[in-house]
C-alpha cells in the first residue's frame, strides 16, 4: 500500500497536477510511391514506433530494508513488464500495417493509414484488458 501510493507520487506532474503516463508511445510512416503516367500507387511503407518509458529507479537501494525492496522491485518488474508487453503487442502490428499500404493507390495512403493504426489501438486495448483480467484473475503470490 505504501509503495502503490509513493508509485502514484512519482506518476503525477506536480506542476499541471495531471497523472503522467507510465510509457507514451507514436508511430511515425513513411511511404515510397510509383507513379505512372497519371497513376500513382504505394510502392513501399515503413512505420517507426519511438516510446519514452518512466521507470523509476531507487537511489541507495542498500539503505532500503529488505522486504520493503522486494516488493519495490515487484512493483517496478511488473510496470517494466507491463510497458514491454505493450509496446511489443503495437510493434508486431506495424509490419502488417506496412504491408496493407503497398499497392494502394497514393490518394488513399493517408486513410488506410490512419484506419489502420486506429484498429491496431482498439486491439491494444483489448489485449490490456485481457492481460488487466489475467493478472486479476491469477493466483496470489508472494
Amino acid at each position: 500500500p505504501a509503495i502503490d501510493k509513493s508509485w502514484k507520487k512519482l506518476l503525477d506532474d506536480p506542476a499541471s497536477k495531471a497523472s503522467v503516463e507510465l510509457f507514451k508511445w507514436k508511430v511515425g510512416a513513411q511511404i515510397t510511391k510509383r507513379a505512372e503516367g497519371p497513376k500513382c500507387t504505394v510502392h513501399a511503407a515503413k512505420a517507426t514506433l519511438t516510446a519514452d518509458v518512466r521507470l523509476p529507479r531507487l537511489a541507495e537501494e542498500a539503505k532500503v530494508p529488505a522486504d520493503v525492496l522486494a516488493v519495490w522491485k515487484k512493483t517496478v518488474g511488473a510496470a517494466e513488464s507491463d510497458a514491454a508487453a505493450n509496446l511489443w503487442f503495437i510493434n508486431d502490428q506495424l509490419r502488417g500495417i506496412e504491408q496493407s499500404m503497398v499497392g494502394l493507390a497514393c490518394d488513399q495512403a493517408t486513410t488506410a493509414w490512419n484506419t489502420q493504426l486506429a484498429k491496431a489501438k482498439s486491439q491494444l486495448a483489448e489485449f490490456v484488458a485481457q492481460r488487466a483480467k489475467a493478472a486479476k484473475e491469477a493466483p496470489k503470490t508472494n
